[in-house]
């Protein structure tokens, strides 16, 4: 989606206010300094950089795609689950999939696409809010420690 998400930022005229830095060896660099971490995916296997940005105590406002960010964001709900709104789970913010389709600068906004905008400007605005899920991030984030994983595996084989 680069190409089509260079254009839309030009169209918009977001060109000194979004940077798209493509591959990064060192993402951490870059999320540890921000106030908010969207990711809004489409569909997920196991969300490495979901992680990193909790790693970093950078709260995360996530769609709730198949795999991946409900088990780590509400691991309390069901796995059959899927929000339809805003969800303020215990780890994170849950959103609806967006549709992926492509569309102009001038199109409206899809109900979903209103919704994230919401979620993150709703985030934002709370300090209370943002430090809550910047601490649940950074404990959250030692229950996948390599330590405890490996225990888990061999529990399983």
């Amino acid at each position: 989606m680069e190409d089509y998400l260079k254009r839309l930022v030009n169209e918009l005229d977001l060109d000194k206010d979004v940077y798209l830095l493509g591959f990064q060896k060192n993402p951490f660099k870059f999320i540890s300094k921000s106030k908010i971490f969207v990711f809004p995916s489409l569909y997920e296997g196991f969300p490495n950089a979901l992680l990193e940005a909790m790693a970093c105590g950078v709260p995360v406002v996530s769609s709730d795609c198949k795999s991946g960010p409900r088990e780590i964001l509400a691991a309390e709900t069901g796995l059959k689950m899927e929000t339809k709104t805003i969800e303020y789970a215990k780890y994170g913010v849950l959103l609806p999939v967006c549709n992926g389709n492509y569309y102009k600068d001038r199109d409206p906004l899809t109900n979903k696409e209103m919704i994230l905008a919401k979620s993150i400007i709703e985030l934002y605005s709370s300090k209370e809010l943002l430090e809550n899920y910047a601490h649940k991030a950074k404990k959250r984030v030692e229950d996948f420690n390599k330590d405890k994983i490996i225990i888990q595996y061999e529990n399983i084989l």
